[in-house]
């Protein structure tokens, strides 16, 4: 007897959709927006960590979610540990150079919100 298994059910259904979207020419299209936009992600990556001090490479990504959401004041999505593996840092130095840069009154922040207040 045939047991009903709810992952194959989907599996069947997600090919049978692929298979009409490549027959209908839709899939090569999305699947070229889907690295692209995978690309990008990764690219941004490599120029935030192509600096050498740390203030660069947080003055680098700061400044880049500042223009990706078009505000000075923002939200990252990273903790200090996990924006410190995200630039190839230690988190004990990112911590040092923010609190330098908000004495500096370069910025202003709060855990993972973020103002930038004048340019270096």
């Amino acid at each position: 007897m045939l047991t009903y298994d709810k992952s194959m059910y989907r599996t069947a259904v997600y090919a049978q959709v692929l298979t009409k979207k490549i027959l209908e020419g839709k899939a090569p299209k999305n699947i070229l927006i889907i690295s692209s936009q995978k690309n990008l992600v990764l690219s941004g990556r490599s120029f935030h960590t192509s600096p050498k001090s740390c203030r660069r490479r947080l003055l680098s990504y700061l400044n880049a979610i500042a223009l990706q959401t078009g505000f000075r004041e923002f939200d990252i999505p990273f903790n200090r540990q996990q924006l410190a593996d995200y630039l190839n840092l230690e988190r004990t130095n990112i911590s040092k150079e923010l609190s330098h840069m908000k004495d500096e009154g370069l910025i202003e922040y709060r855990k993972s919100h973020f103002k930038l207040l004048k340019a270096d």
